[in-house]
């Protein structure tokens, strides 16, 4: 029971957990992340996985959104790493799509290497900074900082960056050799005071430490070589009073014996001298000391001439011959080499030679005179690995000139075979400058990184640039609403970082009005078609309604400011047919509808009733041009009636009666044509008044002005071209 309950325990903990974090409304990572530990403690309930499905849904499109409107550039790097970790990890039910898991790692990897590039160029002003300063010790300190960062990056840092800090990077390679042979010379200077400090050392050992020092070439100082020089000559005296104090004990107690012992203790002394003596000789000549050897053999040959003459000492003697003849002859052969290896002339040195005499030479001085040959060797080879170097580097830096060329030319211009030359130069420019290869190997992989780069980016923009001109093309040819919301859908899902994927996005939030905008500029359209007044009352009502319903839409349309003045028009327009109703009633009604002219020979007229024409006609017609007739005619608007004196010829006429029964009519049988074209057919009416001659003056300017106040109030045109014929 007791390990049940620490079981559940944990479970009780999480559950109890999980329904905190639900009543707190906690961010949805969290609460995701406890759901699976009670998923994976509780493995047994099948619930959990399901509601552990539905929250990872939820939580996959929340960072959707969340980093599909999130400004990138605002986003720390500390919260892309940790969304990068979420996205990536293998916890996940219901996997993240690739494309915004690639999308946030291909962030993420941007960011991390601007956050690195800003600490290159950083580092690189501080570089600068102990250059110009001369302070070695944090250039060095700095440089190492430098590489330990460029090991890090995972994309090429800028070629201006990298010139910008190389020539301090070359002052901290430069102090750095020089700070280590100074350290060796500094070392190798401090053994060989150690050695002359020393009461027993041996002259070979002295001499070695001499010629390493030496072989620096970087001078010893007159104190310690004077040192040196006495210590030598010390050690040699004491090595040469050893040799004579050994032979002469040796003689003397040859002589004590011969002397104290007899013949019998003579000859046991001789056989102990002998003994020694080779025993001495051997040891000197396994240890290639032959110059001591024969030294000591000439002496007991001088002092002990039997004692030389021993077997065993003579057979050492021959044998020593033997080996100074070899030495002798091998020192010539390696003296031969050693000077086959040297040359006045840096260029004609030969490393298969320094390195036959170097295999061939035993001696200090042998090796301190190859040695001197091998550092000019190796010194003309640094010189011309530099040399190299700097052609390698300018031939680098006109690569970077060329690619950051075409990084800035058009697209449309870059020619990709030029870039793939430049990565096949890239590839065997180290074959044409072998001995730069070890220090300009990594300057030569940085510029082949960067033009792969480049070619690669090059290729998948013209990839996308013409699936992009594709797909505006479906766009641009999208024949209905339906069709060219398909298209921009489309262009969004295959391109959805494309800057016209948001611009496409926005518009398409707005697709609901699409079909308002698409009255609208149906609208405006019809508004140019009908510009020359060709309008029917029955089209300005339904004008009306369409330009209403588009209105109450929107706001701040193009062209609205005008919405009020063709409002107006077609609001005319609408009554246009009241209007000429009206006209035709107000000629009906007229008192001038009903009167004819009567006219005497010398230019006299009035008016008068028609229904009077019966009357007076008869008279009329009897008129001579000596008449003088008196005939009631109109005196007044009101159709008063007076008589006047008329002389000479009268004629009774038709107008204007027959002129306005004639307008009556045409206006009735052109009542379509009028409402349609109502300015032209009311210009034509009017000059038609104008131009008819048997009307009467006043006649036509009462006629005029009721159809010119007719028009004017069926048009805003008529009115606005009337008022300024006024």
């Amino acid at each position: 029971m007791n390990e049940a309950f620490v079981d559940e325990q944990p479970l009780e903990e999480l559950l109890r957990q999980h329904r905190r974090m639900a009543i707190a409304k906690v961010p949805l990572a969290w609460r995701v992340g406890v759901l699976r530990k009670i998923a994976k403690i509780d493995a047994m309930n099948p619930v959990w996985v399901d509601d552990l499905r539905d929250w990872e849904i939820a939580r996959i499109k929340q960072i959707t959104v969340d980093w599909k409107g999130t400004d990138k550039a605002r986003v720390t790097v500390e919260d892309i790493f940790k969304l990068q970790e979420e996205v990536e990890s293998s916890t996940w039910i219901v996997k993240p799509p690739e494309e915004l898991t690639r999308d946030i790692a291909n962030t993420a990897k941007q960011r991390f290497h601007e956050t690195k590039i800003a600490a290159l160029r950083n580092l690189a002003i501080e570089l600068h900074n102990a250059y110009s300063a001369g302070d070695e010790n944090s250039g060095a300190s700095l440089a190492l900082t430098w590489s330990t960062l460029l090991l890090e990056l995972q994309q090429p840092p800028p070629s201006n960056l990298l010139d910008e800090v190389a020539p301090a990077l070359e002052w901290v390679g430069e102090r750095n050799q020089e700070r280590e042979r100074l350290e060796k010379h500094e070392m190798l200077s401090s053994k060989l005071d150690h050695l002359l400090r020393q009461p027993k050392v041996a002259e070979g050992e002295l001499q070695r430490a001499y010629h390493e020092v030496a072989a620096l070439q970087l001078g010893i100082e007159p104190l310690l070589e004077t040192r040196f020089e006495s210590r030598l000559r010390e050690v040699q005296q004491t090595n040469r009073r050893k040799q004579v104090l050994y032979i002469s004990g040796i003689v003397a107690a040859t002589l004590v014996l011969m002397v104290a012992g007899g013949l019998w203790f003579w000859n046991r002394n001789y056989q102990i001298a002998v003994a020694d003596t080779v025993a001495k000789l051997t040891q000197l000549i396994d240890n290639e000391q032959y110059a001591e050897a024969e030294s000591i053999h000439s002496t007991i040959q001088r002092q002990a001439a039997s004692v030389a003459k021993a077997p065993q000492v003579a057979a050492l003697r021959a044998e020593l011959d033997s080996r100074l003849a070899a030495e002798k002859k091998r020192s010539e052969e390696v003296a031969n080499l050693i000077q086959a290896a040297d040359a006045e002339q840096l260029e004609s040195l030969d490393v298969n030679k320094i390195v036959t005499a170097e295999k061939a030479a035993k001696t200090d001085v042998e090796k301190s005179s190859i040695a001197v040959i091998r550092a000019r060797f190796e010194q003309y080879q640094r010189s011309l690995a530099e040399e190299e170097f700097g052609f390698l580097k300018s031939e680098l830096q006109q690569i970077e000139v060329d690619l950051d060329r075409i990084q800035k030319s058009a697209l449309f211009s870059i020619d990709e075979t030029e870039l793939d030359n430049i990565i096949l130069s890239l590839k065997g420019i180290l074959n044409r400058f072998p001995r730069a290869a070890v220090a300009g190997r990594q300057l030569v992989d940085l510029s082949t990184s960067k033009a792969t780069s480049l070619r690669d980016s090059v290729r998948k923009q013209r990839r996308e640039m013409a699936q992009k001109q594709t797909l505006l093309v479906g766009v641009r040819s999208a024949s209905t609403l339906r069709d060219h919301e398909a298209q921009l859908q489309k262009f969004i899902d295959t391109m959805p970082s494309d800057s016209l994927s948001l611009e496409f996005k926005e518009a398409m939030k707005e697709k609901y009005l699409w079909q308002s905008i698409e009255d609208w500029n149906g609208w405006c359209n019809d508004v140019v078609l009908q510009a020359a007044g060709k309008l029917e009352p029955n089209k300005a009502a339904r004008m009306l309604e369409r330009v209403d319903r588009s209105t109450q839409m929107f706001e701040g349309l193009p062209g609205q400011d005008a919405v009020a003045v063709y409002r107006q028009r077609y609001e005319t327009s609408s009554n246009r047919k009241e209007l000429l109703d009206g006209l035709i009633g107000n000629l009906e009604d007229s008192v001038i509808l009903e009167i004819v002219s009567v006219e005497a020979s010398k230019g006299m007229r009035s008016f008068i009733h028609y229904e009077s024409v019966a009357e007076v006609a008869d008279v009329v017609s009897r008129t001579t041009p000596s008449s003088e007739i008196t005939i009631p005619v109109i005196s007044d608007a009101e159709g008063g009636v007076t008589n006047r004196e008329f002389k000479g010829k009268v004629t009774i006429g038709d107008e204007p009666r027959q002129f306005i029964r004639t307008l009556i009519r045409d206006l009735k049988n052109s009542r379509n044509a009028i409402l349609a074209n109502w300015e032209s057919e009311c210009m034509k009416v009017m000059e038609q008044i104008v131009s008819t001659p048997k009307l009467d003056g006043k006649i036509k300017e009462l006629l005029l002005a009721r159809v010119s106040s007719t028009a004017q109030d069926g048009s805003s045109t008529m009115m606005r071209t009337l008022a300024r014929l006024q």
